[in-house]
């Protein structure tokens, strides 16, 4: 499969066809594809509709080259994984939304795919937040971190936390800790620390006996370091 984002990741393809394979998959973002000027549209003789109007119905005419090494006529912008996931999984079909253009040059088709690429990532702090309230498929590293978060997302929101509304998050900006140190804490400590026994397998995982480990260590430290238990860290 060609086009101008980077060469296929086994790993994430491999993530993306078991999500596909699973219950009821959807690929809500678009393909983005970009096509020289052999690709034209055709409005539909029956499309009457103002000359100012954003949308008319039509055809995309799309001719396809005779030989391997003939130029394709349109290339891959965006979704260069999602394609090679459905094209490797045991699935028959999958609807995708696809979004094209058509670029004059390869010199405007390399500008677009760096727009395209080149918008702010969404914050992995507010990605973070929601994971516990998912119970989809996730990719593999998401799905290690949904359950540290959800113990994360308890110490900062239960009455009887120590650690109550004093965890930085994006919906809680006035938090003292960050929350990435606390998940790291979390995530050692369910590995090998001390949450390690009471987690178990997720059949037998005591959620409550990990928050309550977990409570009374950070309502000790609170109180032996009480003169700096609410200052930020850079002053304590």
């Amino acid at each position: 499969m060609v086009g101008y984002q980077r060469p296929e990741v086994v790993s994430h393809i491999a993530e993306i066809r078991a999500y596909l394979e699973s219950d009821n998959p959807m690929l809500p973002n678009a393909v983005v594809v970009v096509f020289d000027p052999s690709v034209r549209f055709e409005p539909l003789a029956s499309s009457r509709v103002p000359a100012d109007t954003p949308s008319v119905a039509g055809e995309l005419v799309i001719p396809l080259p005779v030989g391997s090494d003939a130029r394709k006529p349109g290339w891959i912008v965006d979704g260069q994984q999602r394609l090679a996931a459905i094209r490797e999984s045991t699935i028959t079909g999958f609807p995708v939304w696809v979004v094209g253009f058509v670029a004059g040059n390869d010199s405007e088709q390399r500008e677009q795919f760096i727009l395209v690429n080149n918008t702010k990532p969404r914050p992995k702090g507010l990605v973070y937040e929601l994971l516990p309230a998912t119970e989809a498929r996730l990719p593999t590293v998401l799905g290690k971190r949904r359950f540290p978060i959800s113990l994360l997302d308890r110490l900062n929101l239960d009455d009887d936390s120590p650690l109550r509304g004093r965890i930085k998050t994006p919906t809680m900006p006035d938090g003292l800790i960050k929350d990435n140190s606390l998940i790291k804490m979390i995530e050692n400590s369910l590995s090998d620390g001390v949450l390690y026994r009471p987690r178990g397998d997720r059949a037998s995982e005591d959620t409550d006996a990990m928050l309550r480990v977990l409570k009374a260590f950070w309502s000790a430290t609170g109180d032996v370091f009480n003169e700096v238990w609410d200052k930020k860290p850079k002053e304590s």
